[in-house]
């Protein structure tokens, strides 16, 4: 059972402030200097002319094993918050207690030099997180190989692609022993077979280490998090360890209502309700599992409402592994599917005709997306389940549905197509 000796992270009511002034900021800055040199207190919880506060008044825990989502429109203190965090913002007001170390992912690759190689750099950024050089002595080669990049770690950094020198800082940062992990505005770390195994190893590290995530793709929240905090104008208006309930209060109470939003969402906006079906069964549980065998058909019919334009609206099935890893999608673009428009609530079904899957526990996320301006209408995570019972062995997660056939053999003829 974990105590307070097992708290990696601690923000007591904290605060921050920025002026909107450049002039006015430096000379507050200068004449706080020199209060502080008379040894004379500068009060902090005033502000000043043309001061405005960033992050007010919020407190947090981070335990190991928690993966803390942070959600809020443009404004609303989350990159500040992460920088007060790590260390890059003094705080005007309050208390920052980190029991550990601290991996910065939104700036994995500062202090890197471009004539240096790859092999020169890692040494230079993982002595920034601290470790020694015996000690990347002994990690380089699962770095190299991690990073993808054994044919040009000896090359100059500054040859390097954009996506080459974030996988290379992500995988000195996942060795370098993090006890709490910050990631700014996703993963940026090349292809979607780098993204995958990026997840694949922050949900490993998990267990031991507490990981900060700030993103505004909601998705990429919902696949990760198992607590979700809401900002607003640098404040704390929700936290739940429920991430859907935390994800649904975001899109209805912060998304709908911005007033930099201008696509005739509404709060009434979400799904309404959903059924998983196949041939001989169905459920309207979200923790009832339909028990199908491979090949067999899944259908699911949802409803959900909106006013924003149906021609604006695609739609996405995604399939989630009992390790939480996706492994397949069915998207209404793919299939030319477009939603008709019928007053603002619509009843859709979609039905895969096979399910070519190994034997496992899937769940299924659903996202109704406005294509404009990429804003959610409808994003429900793990909303039914199913599994799938099969004799086949096998590592990969889709099995193909062949045509198989055995024809007589002559030897003394010639094989024909």
């Amino acid at each position: 059972m974990m105590g307070r000796e097992d708290i990696l992270l601690t923000v007591h009511a904290v605060s921050k402030k920025f002026s909107g002034n450049l002039k006015k900021s430096m000379a507050y800055g200068i004449a706080d200097l020199m209060r502080i040199s008379l040894g004379i207190h500068s009060r902090t919880d005033e502000l000043k002319e043309k001061e405005f506060w960033v992050i007010r008044k919020l407190s947090l825990e981070l335990k190991p094993g928690d993966i803390l989502g942070i959600l809020g429109v443009n404004g609303a203190g989350k990159t500040t918050l992460l920088r007060l965090i790590s260390g890059i913002y003094s705080v005007d007001e309050g208390e920052i207690q980190v029991n550990g170390k601290i991996v910065s992912l939104f700036a994995a690759t500062l202090g890197m030099h471009p004539l240096f190689t790859g092999r020169e750099n890692i040494y230079v950024r993982a002595a920034m997180y601290g470790l020694t050089r015996a000690e990347v002595d002994k990690r380089i080669d699962d770095i190299i190989a991690y990073a993808e990049l054994e044919n040009f770690i000896d090359s100059p950094m500054g040859i390097y692609s954009s996506g080459m020198r974030a996988r290379l800082g992500f995988a000195i940062a996942v060795h370098a022993d993090a006890d709490i992990i910050i990631i700014d505005e996703g993963l940026a770390v090349g292809d979607m077979g780098f993204r995958a195994k990026a997840f694949k190893t922050l949900r490993e590290l998990k267990g031991k280490t507490a990981i900060l995530i700030v993103s505004h793709s909601i998705s990429q929240i919902s696949q990760m998090a198992n607590r979700i905090m809401v900002l607003e104008k640098g404040e704390k208006i929700f936290e739940t360890t429920q991430v859907q309930k935390g994800i649904d209060y975001y899109i209805n109470n912060c998304v709908h209502s911005s007033p930099n939003v201008k696509d005739n969402t509404s709060a009434n906006a979400g799904l309404v309700s959903s059924m998983l079906f196949s041939e001989t069964q169905k459920t309207n549980e979200a923790d009832e599992a339909l028990q199908l065998a491979y090949g067999d058909e899944l259908g699911l019919e949802f409803v959900f409402c909106t006013i924003v334009d149906t021609h604006k609206l695609v739609i996405q099935l995604e399939l989630v592994n009992s390790k939480m890893e996706t492994v397949a999608v069915a998207h209404s673009d793919t299939a030319k599917f477009k939603v008709r428009q019928i007053g603002d609530s619509y009843r859709i079904v979609v039905v895969i005709p096979q399910l070519p899957l190994r034997a496992d526990k899937y769940k299924i996320n659903l996202t109704v997306r406005n294509c404009e301006n990429d804003l959610p209408v409808v994003i429900a995570h793990a909303i039914h389940s199913f599994v799938i019972k099969s004799g086949v062995h096998s590592a990969a997660h889709i099995q193909l549905m062949a045509i198989w056939s055995q024809q007589h053999f002559d030897p003394h003829t010639t094989p024909t197509l």
